[in-house]
């Protein structure tokens, strides 16, 4: 699907006939993609064949176009598996970690340097079978119990032991100082767990060597999408804050404080909120938005992840398949102040995670906030003063305003709240996660 919204901005300028047949080509083939035809008869079973013939077809056409496009001078390496040296160029803003575990040997790969090969850091202690426990830990997070923190105490220490102490010695080494932005790019039950919060919990550990509160953490879902998530991004006036779509739409009187909250501090709100919010009109705003805030309930569907969704009003859903069929180039931030929006299946995980938050980059949104898990309902609040207050600088607003502060920000807002006695505790802020620019 990636593929399909390859840019062509520079091809249409150097070969528009070919640009037009591509883009009409990847046009179709992307709206195929993104249509779900539920059901068992056999006229349903006769429309999916329809379909898939249809999409083979167009899939050998759009082939032969890339051929084509491959033969224009400058274009030879059009949509071709990309090289070494064009995908190390993701970590230009600070390294980026790729984790691998698997039944024959557990490693990772850390891209440090535009010029350099990856470091290479063997996890010698680490298998399929303790990241499962690790991950059945994690599970029993969906029981609200006392225990709760005790769990995630637990898991966190053994991310800790059993991965992440080997690349933290490693970006040490490498002389990455603190407040360094780093990136996790990792896979299959990986998706579910908090790297980025993992520690060892021993009294005698300086709390500012800690992983959580050294680096400034983000995620991706793959390293492609990081590299395009930097791309073209438009440069704005100094001091200029966007109009925020503050989308609320539940029975808990927390998610509409959030709105109040943004307005209240002076924050430019389109509000779009209760029985306002349709799947009609949150299309509309959606494709309109730079920056949206979304304070609602988050679905995960194990079973089916691209049914995963928004909850909008009258219990209607805008699942991860709307999404897909969004194009958002100039979209930067979303803020989903919702449970589970991070959140993936931990049974049936691919390579690649498929989440509400992956949705929202993968549409085109640069930046994403999103949650690992259910979110406690007075962290939303909190969570939409601390974080605009410092992304828009409402104490001076001189400071240029940029979405890419978004994972600083984050981290000063977990920071802030493990001083509050009310949002202190480890299951409301270890969920919170940056993923992207």
């Amino acid at each position: 699907m990636r593929d399909y919204r390859y840019p062509i901005v520079k091809l249409k300028i150097d070969n528009a006939v070919l640009a037009e047949q591509f883009e009409n080509i990847t046009r179709q083939l992307d709206q195929l993609t993104t249509t779900y035809h539920a059901g068992s008869d056999s006229s349903s079973s006769h429309i999916v064949e329809k379909q898939l013939t249809r999409k083979r077809k167009l899939n050998e056409r759009w082939n032969d176009i890339v051929k084509e496009i491959q033969g224009v001078p400058g274009y030879e390496t059009y949509l071709t598996i990309p090289s070494f040296s064009s995908i190390r160029r993701v970590a230009s803003e600070g390294p980026v970690i790729l984790v691998n575990i698997s039944h024959h040997r557990s490693d990772a790969l850390i891209l440090y340097s535009v010029d350099s090969d990856p470091i290479h850091v063997p996890l010698p202690d680490t298998s399929k079978g303790t990241v499962f426990e690790i991950v059945a830990e994690t599970l029993s997070l969906a029981h609200d119990d006392a225990s709760k923190d005790k769990t995630i105490h637990a898991v966190l220490s053994h991310l800790w032991k059993y991965i992440v102490c080997h690349i933290f010695q490693k970006l040490n080494e490498l002389g990455f100082a603190k407040n360094s932005r780093i990136w996790w790019c990792v896979s299959g039950k990986l998706c579910t767990l908090p790297i980025h919060a993992s520690q060892p919990f021993k009294e005698h550990t300086d709390p500012e060597q800690r992983l959580s509160q050294k680096f400034i953490h983000s995620y991706t879902s793959t390293l492609g999408s990081l590299i395009r998530a930097r791309e073209g991004i438009v440069v704005k006036e100094r001091g200029t804050a966007p109009k925020i779509l503050g989308i609320a739409t539940s029975s808990l009187e927390k998610v509409y404080k959030e709105i109040e909250v943004m307005q209240d501090m002076g924050c430019d709100v389109q509000k779009l909120i209760g029985s306002e919010v349709t799947r009609s009109t949150m299309w509309d705003s959606l494709v309109k938005s730079l920056w949206i805030h979304f304070a609602s309930h988050g679905h995960l569907d194990a079973e089916q992840p691209f049914k995963s969704s928004f909850e909008l009003h009258d219990n209607a859903r805008f699942t991860i398949l709307d999404l897909l069929k969004a194009n958002l180039p100039n979209a930067e931030l979303a803020v989903l102040s919702a449970c589970h929006t991070a959140a993936v299946d931990p049974d049936n995980t691919p390579d690649e995670g498929i989440s509400l938050a992956a949705g929202m980059q993968f549409c085109g949104f640069r930046g994403v906030v999103g949650t690992l898990w259910a979110m406690d309902d007075h962290v939303g609040p909190v969570l939409a003063r601390e974080f605009y207050k410092r992304m828009l600088h409402l104490e001076n607003q001189n400071k240029p305003v940029d979405f890419k502060d978004a994972a600083k920000v984050l981290k000063a807002v977990t920071k802030e709240m493990r001083r509050n006695e009310e949002l202190k505790a480890l299951h409301c802020w270890v969920p919170l996660v940056h993923i992207g620019a």
